[in-house]
């Protein structure tokens, strides 16, 4: 909706955390104002991750190809 998309936008632009995006959409839906509960599902956030144990840690690789061209086909 375009309520959802401003709202997306918004919480880039002022990196809003999704602690506090959770809370606020948990608040508009308390007025049915959105559907959504979730910062995930808001932002599109991939759900996908790989750790690799590397010499001195971890590595963790989240796959910003995918990201960057879902952001670009919208």
């Amino acid at each position: 909706s375009n309520l959802a998309n401003n709202l997306a936008q918004w919480a880039l632009e002022y990196k809003i955390s999704h602690t506090a995006l959770n809370s606020l959409l948990c608040a508009l839906q308390k007025f049915n104002l959105i559907a959504l509960s979730d910062a995930r599902t808001l932002l599109k956030t991939s759900r996908n991750s790989f750790v690799f144990d590397m010499y001195n840690g971890k590595y963790c690789y989240f796959g910003i190809a995918n990201n960057l061209q879902n952001l670009f086909l919208e």
